[in-house]
């Protein structure tokens, strides 16, 4: 709910197009709004007539509910855009260099914090109402955003010892804390219905990424593509080992990489 209309006495909001979502495209709509409810959608003739004492603002455009961003990955933020080096590029390509900003980059968690914040209010100004915060960093509350953002601590854990890792870890937070798991390629099948049978218990979100590009289609469906090629290479533990050196000591302590490599020479998929 923006501020400017939080406070306001109620009133009737007319627009050319009013989008209910749960039925059809009105046109010469209405929405009456009490302070932070909505009391009535409708079109406009007969919502003046059933409100006539309530004031009247003319809106340009489209009035339709907040809209929902269900992924994003605010800690990620003060890295700004990384853009796919070609058409021929992988998915694998593109997160090996967001992997490299990271690795070469040094800021502080309140520099990380305050461009997540920045994108945020960019997000509400935009007209998203709710998101889905997936990240490795424990932002707190936005004072400028009045936005609802709803976080998950994302887990990795590819071998048995990060498995056993990220358990002990999840375990530790607090139960308001949200966990969900980062892909069926990079966390075990044991650590995956660990996060979800906690996420039933706490009634709580689980989400994760699942077959958002080609690449994770290839892998899941036919066993090929990049990060078929990775599993099979060798190469998968190695990026996944640089992003977890970003951020282990939030999760797991200070494990060798020589231990961690060893430990996730074989990867297992499968679906729960």
């Amino acid at each position: 709910m923006s501020p400017l209309l939080a406070n306001q006495s109620p009133r009737i909001f007319r627009a050319p197009w009013v989008i209910p979502v749960t039925s059809a495209v009105l046109s010469d709509g209405a929405v009456v709004l009490d302070q932070d409810s909505i009391i009535a959608v409708g079109q406009y003739d007969d919502i003046v007539a059933r409100f006539s004492d309530l004031p009247v603002t003319k809106c340009s455009g489209v009035i339709l509910p907040a809209l929902v961003n269900a992924h994003i990955h605010l800690d990620l933020s003060i890295y700004g855009p990384v853009p796919q080096e070609s058409a021929e590029s992988s998915m694998c390509d593109w997160i090996s260099s967001l992997l490299k900003k990271r690795m070469d980059s040094n800021y502080s968690i309140q520099e990380i914090r305050d461009a997540a914040e920045k994108i945020a209010v960019k997000q509400h100004e935009s007209g998203v109402g709710l998101m889905l915060d997936t990240g490795n960093t424990d932002l707190g509350k936005f004072q400028s955003c009045s936005a609802e953002i709803i976080s998950l601590f994302e887990m990795l854990g590819p071998s048995k010892l990060a498995t056993e890792a990220a358990i002990k870890t999840i375990t530790e937070l607090p139960c308001h804390r949200m966990v969900t798991g980062h892909a069926p390629y990079s966390t075990t099948p044991e650590l995956l219905k660990f996060i979800k049978k906690r996420s039933i218990e706490k009634d709580s979100i689980f989400s994760f990424h699942l077959l958002e590009n080609l690449d994770e289609s290839l892998l899941l469906i036919k066993g090929s593509g990049c990060f078929s090629n990775f599993l099979k290479s060798g190469a998968l533990p190695v990026i996944l080992f640089q992003f977890l050196e970003l951020t282990r000591r939030a999760w797991w302590g200070t494990y060798r990489k020589q231990e961690f490599l060893i430990g996730t020479r074989s990867v297992s998929i499968a679906f729960i």
